[in-house]
């Protein structure tokens, strides 16, 4: 079983499991509002999610196998048990081997390619190691909301981020100073770190920095929201105003994010 999504079927995915079970008929509609795909790319994508055993369609009625979480612990373990036989250490091992250093004299690690929740897992499960490192740099390709979650619930620092675009994709990466090596806590340090929702999603300090790559991104994600709500306007259907009012929230959001710029 194949256990990495590509962004395509990571798309297809997120809607099945926000809306599951459903029809085939219903995910065809609503890939036709939202992503502008005919009917047989629907139906493509979605065997490449059964084949994956991610979801299955029977007679029609769509449901899932696994729940988003569960998916992405699957994934997680999936990918460390095939890469380094399930062991962190082998992780800190191996990215050290490639510098020509022991695992003892890596002072950052840096993290990147990856799904968010795989990040989370490394993260976690490599708490002893990664405790002693001075710095990381994550670029997780997914999740990244629950990534900055992670890391301010853990009292890591945000020392810089930054986001470049290639091909139309944008990718943000961050550098996080593990809590043992954050100096000058104050006793407000942890209060100081919480952070707005459109923090989470977007970044602190690449709102704080009005990161012009960011800036664009902004703009893509409020025209996509703006479109799909466009789209939906004038259905019917308990469904479509549940994601109307999903959309409507992103939108929000976006915009909060986008008044930085405006300051």
């Amino acid at each position: 079983m194949g256990y990495q999504l590509t962004e395509a079927e990571e798309r297809l995915a997120e809607i099945l499991w926000k809306g599951v079970p459903m029809t085939s008929a219903e995910l065809v509609k609503i890939c036709g509002e939202e992503m502008d795909w005919k009917k047989s790319t629907t139906y493509t994508m979605l065997k490449k999610l059964e084949q994956k055993g991610v979801f299955v369609n029977e007679k029609g009625m769509i449901r899932a196998v696994y729940t988003k979480e569960e998916w992405q612990a699957q994934e997680s373990r999936q990918f460390v048990k095939d890469s380094f036989g399930g062991s962190l250490p082998k992780f800190l091992t191996a990215f050290a081997k490639g510098k020509g250093l022991t695992a003892k004299e890596v002072e950052e690690m840096i993290v990147a390619g990856m799904g968010g929740g795989l990040v989370i897992h490394i993260l976690e499960e490599g708490k002893q190691i990664v405790s002693t490192l001075k710095g990381c740099i994550l670029q997780p390709q997914s999740e990244i909301q629950k990534v900055r979650e992670y890391l301010v619930e853990h009292e890591f620092r945000f020392e810089a981020e930054d986001m470049v675009e290639e091909d139309g994709k944008y990718y943000p990466m961050m550098r996080v100073v593990p809590p043992e090596y954050c100096e000058h806590k104050t006793a407000d340090w942890q209060e100081d770190c919480k952070k707005e929702e459109w923090e989470y999603l977007y970044g602190p300090l690449l709102l704080k920095n009005k990161n012009p790559i960011l800036y664009e991104y902004l703009k893509r994600e409020i025209r996509i929201r703006e479109d799909i709500l466009l789209g939906l306007a004038g259905k019917d259907g308990e469904r479509i105003k549940e994601r109307m009012t999903e959309i409507e929230h992103e939108l929000e959001v976006a915009k909060k994010a986008m008044s930085y710029y405006e300051e």
